[in-house]
Formats: structure tokens, C-alpha cells, sequence
């Protein structure tokens, strides 16, 4: 699926930088300098779909450091998403990390990803619709709002000015308004789950914030 042919100089150089990351994920700190300099060396190996990056970007969606969380999904999700798509425990749990992440930061990106990144016809996703009624920050309710507007197929247009409107706090991005929109456009979408609170746990899954991994809590 991956591992695009590459020469030897350039093989080195890449596990060279995933050395340099895996020392850097390691500390309990890192300079933002130093963390944006490697960020886009890894983003060079992400975008060449260099299939060995996988597992160190898989371990980051556990480092107690949110920024490494934020860059695994960055990375990972929207430079691997064939790899993502086979995989139902990493997708799920990055639906997980949208909902209980320490970091409005890493749940605003998990909304982000889960916009592009399902392929079947669900809808709506339960993990952006939770995320939509429960989140306490705006900024993630306006994220999983976008993604879960996105995925009804409405116009560019109308998905520009509504989502104008709810970044400049116009109107408020509420499940509410998502059915009406869907039924304004005639989408053929189902919307009784948009009209009732929505409470949805995987029975596998930590249930409390104390219950989560000490490994998977961060900044």
C-alpha cells in the first residue's frame, strides 16, 4: 500500500529523523522551535507515505505531550488514510480522543480528521455528534459541526456561509440546527438522533476521566 521506492540516502535520512523523533517524544518537554523543526521533517515522511513512520505515529497518539498527540493525528490521519480506513480499533479510538482529550487542541484536529476520514454511509458519526452537544469548548463544537455538515453533502456555499456565521457567533452550532439545515436542503439523511441527547460509550472503553490511561492524559 505504502512504502514508495526510495535510495539509500534518502532511507537513511528518514530513519534518521524518526530516531531524532522518537528521542525528542521521549522528554516531557521540547522547545517549540525544536518541535516545529521536527514536526515538518516528519511531515516530509508522512507526505512520501514512508510506511515505517506508522508505528511511531501510532505510539505519539499516547504521549502524555498534547502537541505530539495533535501532530500523530495530524500526520497519521490525513497522510495515511487507506491505513486508517482498514484499521476500526485506531479509528475508534481517535473518536475517543475527540471525546475525552485533556486538549481542546487535539480534539479540535480529531474532528477535523473524522471529517474526511469515513468512508461508509453512517450518519451521523456518533463521536462528532457528542462531541456537537457535550464539548465545552466552542471551538470543538464548531469543528465537529463543520465535519458532520460536511459529510451531509450540502453546497460549498452553504457550508461557507453558515460555518462564517458560527465562527462569528451569529448563530450557535447545535444539532438543531443541523436538522434543519438538512431538511431546508431536502437531504436524504436520518435525523432522529439529531432531536434527543445523544450518549454513546464503547463498553470497552474507560467510562471516567479516571478510569483513562495515565499514558493517554496530557497538557
Amino acid at each position: 500500500m505504502y512504502g514508495a521506492v526510495m535510495d539509500n540516502d534518502q532511507e537513511t535520512q528518514y530513519r534518521s529523523i524518526l530516531a531524532r523523533a522518537e528521542e525528542a517524544s521521549a522528554r516531557p518537554a521540547i522547545e517549540d522551535q525544536d518541535h516545529d523543526a521536527l514536526y515538518w521533517q516528519l511531515h516530509d515522511l508522512a507526505e512520501a507515505h514512508y510506511e515505517p513512520a506508522i508505528p511511531f505515529f501510532e505510539r505519539c497518539l499516547y504521549n502524555t505531550n498534547a502537541r505530539w498527540r495533535e501532530d500523530a493525528i495530524r500526520l497519521l490521519g490525513f497522510h495515511y488514510l487507506d491505513y486508517l480506513r482498514g484499521n476500526a480499533d485506531l479509528f475508534n479510538h481517535l473518536r475517543y480522543m475527540l471525546i475525552e482529550d485533556p486538549s481542546s487542541d487535539v480534539r479540535i484536529t480529531a474532528a477535523m480528521l473524522l471529517r474526511d476520514a469515513k468512508e461508509d454511509t453512517d450518519f451521523p458519526d456518533w463521536a462528532l455528534l457528542r462531541a456537537l452537544e457535550e464539548d465545552p469548548v466552542i471551538q470543538v463544537r464548531g469543528r465537529a459541526f463543520e465535519s458532520l455538515l460536511t459529510q451531509t453533502g450540502v453546497s460549498y456555499e452553504v457550508l461557507r456561509q453558515t460555518m462564517r456565521r458560527i465562527d462569528h457567533e451569529e448563530i450557535d452550532a447545535t444539532p438543531s440546527l443541523l436538522k434543519q439545515l438538512i431538511e431546508e436542503h431536502g437531504l436524504d439523511l436520518p435525523t432522529e438522533e439529531l432531536t434527543v441527547p445523544f450518549r454513546v460509550r464503547h463498553p470497552l472503553y474507560p467510562r471516567t476521566d479516571q478510569d483513562i490511561p495515565p499514558s493517554t492524559k496530557g497538557r
